[in-house]
């Protein structure tokens, strides 16, 4: 009589990752780019420029923004709409304070709010554009 051999029938499948395409030679998309790692219990204060001012009040608004708030914007903004993608680029950009001052503020005219939101989005999206030259600057 020959060897019967039995496999259970609960065996899950093994599941093996797909394999990658090979890349044609000299392809641009074969360098690799290099993100630094962070590390928050060294990162200084962030620096801020003034933005507006209300009375003897001065406000301000982040001077170098990172990238990754450029990315969370265009994120909020696909999933949510443009309107809660300014306002979120309004708050992160301006801080609590600044952004209050002007929600609070019953003189700020359009042209004043357009003025400071054009600034903003400006600073925030004209740092993508830079660093989007060239990715391992």
């Amino acid at each position: 009589m020959a060897a019967q051999v039995r496999v259970p029938a609960n065996k899950p499948a093994v599941r093996r990752p797909p394999r990658a395409l090979p890349a044609a030679a000299g392809d641009a998309d074969d360098e690799l780019i290099e993100i630094s790692a962070d590390d928050p219990e060294h990162e200084p204060e962030p620096e801020r420029v003034p933005v507006f001012k209300i009375g003897d009040e001065v406000y301000t608004m982040l001077k170098d923004p990172p990238l990754t708030l450029a990315l969370k914007a265009r994120n909020v903004g696909y999933e949510r709409g443009e309107g809660y993608a300014e306002i979120f680029v309004m708050r992160e950009m301006l801080g609590e304070d600044s952004y209050r001052a002007l929600l609070d503020n019953q003189s700020l005219k359009g042209r004043q709010l357009e003025a400071i939101t054009a600034r903003v989005t400006r600073r925030l999206f004209g740092a993508l554009e830079r660093e989007m030259k060239d990715p391992n600057s």
